[in-house]
């Protein structure tokens, strides 16, 4: 009977391979904690969720330093996750960063408007759109 059960989780790992979306996030935060961004970049993909596999993909690509692959990373996640705050936000400051002016302005502006339908406790509500006034200054001077 042991023997079956070992072949039957294998056969579930290696056809389904995927952890459970909190295991694996919670095994690529430790890999990043440690530093070992292409380890936990790997390891992002065992990760269910779009949404939270696209936020560590971000933050993993964006510490390494590889910004254009960081921003794609967060479109990425806001296909399937249109609204996402962090993703929006993410994705609006990197393109600031990269000097994208038209992409910045767009993404600013989903990230705007994600805050205005979603946030509705005050002190929050205004901590976020001041930013989202701060990124619209700076993509203002881009252009």
């Amino acid at each position: 009977m042991r023997a079956s059960r070992r072949i039957a989780s294998s056969l579930f790992a290696a056809c389904c391979g995927a952890l459970p979306s909190q295991d694996a996030a919670q095994q690529v935060r430790e890999l990043h904690a440690a530093g070992r961004y292409g380890e936990a970049l790997e390891l992002t993909q065992r990760i269910g969720a779009a949404d939270l596999r696209a936020e560590w993909r971000f933050q993993l690509l964006n510490d390494g330093g590889d910004l254009p692959a960081a921003l794609e990373a967060a479109e990425e996640g806001l296909r399937v996750a249109p609204t996402h705050r962090g993703l929006l936000q993410n994705a609006t400051v990197c393109a600031v960063t990269l000097g994208i002016a038209e992409r910045s302005a767009v993404l600013c502006e989903r990230w705007r408007a994600a805050v205005e339908a979603e946030v509705t406790e005050p002190g929050e509500r205004a901590v976020a759109l001041e930013a989202t006034e701060r990124m619209r200054g700076e993509v203002a001077g881009m252009r």
